[in-house]
């Protein structure tokens, strides 16, 4: 997500669901439901909770207060803070970054991490173990491996 200005209630549930989120230094986030008698939905308070911890989700929520952008960053909302004239470059930089990797590495991490935060350590290794079974019999593997050597960039083709 590349938060430009106000990302508040359903905005801010999008920017939830989204694995990054980057924002303007002139933006400000929250949770405003309280303000009208609702609560944050669609994922917005588990998302939430799961970020910032138990504490921080409640005060955002239950105070529906809007932080800046410099405070969200302290409080792990977003992972970067840059001027607005940077925000897309950078938040395109990232994509393209994440687009020259194997896409089932990158899917398989997804799941694996997402399932890791609800799982005993052990049964988090078993998943990784599972994925890295999967992944290793893949021929964007063997490219990576084959560039590897060839001291070359890889050609992943998500196969």
């Amino acid at each position: 997500a590349a938060i430009n200005g106000v990302a508040a209630g359903g905005g801010m549930e999008l920017a939830l669901s989204c694995d990054f989120r980057l924002a303007a230094d002139s933006a400000k986030l929250g949770f405003p439901e309280n303000n009208v008698g609702l609560i944050p939905g669609s994922g917005g308070c588990s998302r939430l909770v799961k970020l910032v911890g138990l504490a921080r989700a409640k005060r955002l929520v239950m105070t529906g207060e809007m932080v800046p952008a410099q405070r969200a960053l302290e409080l792990g909302l977003v992972e970067e803070v840059l001027p607005a004239d940077r925000l897309m470059p950078r938040a395109l930089e990232l994509a393209q970054q994440l687009a020259a990797k194997a896409p089932l590495a990158l899917g398989l991490a997804k799941i694996v991490l997402n399932g890791c935060l609800n799982v005993d350590p052990e049964n988090g290794r078993n998943f990784e173990r599972l994925a890295q079974s999967i992944l290793k019999k893949t021929e964007d593997h063997i490219e990576g491996a084959k560039a590897f050597v060839e001291k070359r960039r890889p050609d992943f083709k998500g196969r």
